[in-house]
């Protein structure tokens, strides 16, 4: 069991690999949530301030970010409950960009042409399960402020065995955005090849496109595939 000081002395060090602003001492609210915990999410959305930081227009994360928010998550649950391995492959099997989609954020386009049925992104490589929510108030409390608004935003619940657990995609994966009937626009991609539409398998996050995607066409898919709300 890790003592005070040493869950200090990791928060300082995970922090550092994270936040830009190192100078800087450590927001108290990050600390207070890494200390003691027992917030919701809409308390830290609300700590954090991230309904003004959502004010301005958000910008995609570099390879970079991605990894050192694997590292910090890896560190928090540590590698035996960890989900995510140390890896570097591209989730995406085409080339796509993260840009800004008017009335909507960052989104994710199509750079070449994508033929249904196509795989188009594996969501499982770096997809970090938490099965405690105390390890995902510290991971939080442990990155980046404007970014862990951003992992707030993300964030969805799974059901593994009738238990539930918090989950969020640490790659570009998580700027594609929602679909569905209450959008009213149909999703491209799903969870399940275009020529067996009718087998879903949610649980294993491969996303292929079921119609044609041209170029500079953004991708979208129906967060209700795998987002278990009434877990929450």
């Amino acid at each position: 069991m890790k003592t005070k000081s040493t869950s200090v002395l990791l928060f300082t060090t995970i922090c550092t690999l994270c936040r830009a602003d190192v100078e800087s001492d450590l927001k108290a609210e990050q600390e207070e949530i890494w200390e003691h915990g027992g917030y919701t999410v809409d308390e830290i959305w609300d700590e954090f301030d991230c309904d003004e930081i959502y004010e301005e227009p958000r910008q995609p994360l570099n390879e970079f970010d991605w990894i050192a928010l694997r590292g910090v998550y890896r560190g928090i649950v540590g590698p035996i409950h960890s989900t995510i391995g140390i890896s570097h492959v591209n989730p995406f099997s085409k080339k796509v960009k993260v840009v800004h989609i008017d009335g909507k954020g960052r989104g994710v386009i199509a750079q070449e042409p994508i033929l249904k049925g196509e795989h188009v992104w594996t969501g499982k490589l770096y997809t970090a399960t938490f099965d405690d929510e105390d390890d995902f108030q510290k991971f939080l409390a442990s990155i980046r402020v404007d970014i862990a608004c951003d992992v707030i935003h993300w964030m969805y619940i799974e059901n593994f065995e009738d238990e539930y657990y918090i989950s969020v995609d640490l790659d570009d994966g998580s700027f594609i955005n929602n679909a569905g009937p209450s959008w009213g626009v149909e999703p491209n991609i799903v969870d399940s090849p275009a020529d067996n539409s009718s087998i879903r398998d949610n649980s294993s996050n491969l996303m292929f496109a079921i119609k044609d995607i041209a170029v500079g066409e953004e991708l979208l898919c129906d967060y209700s595939d795998f987002d278990q709300k009434e877990g929450w």
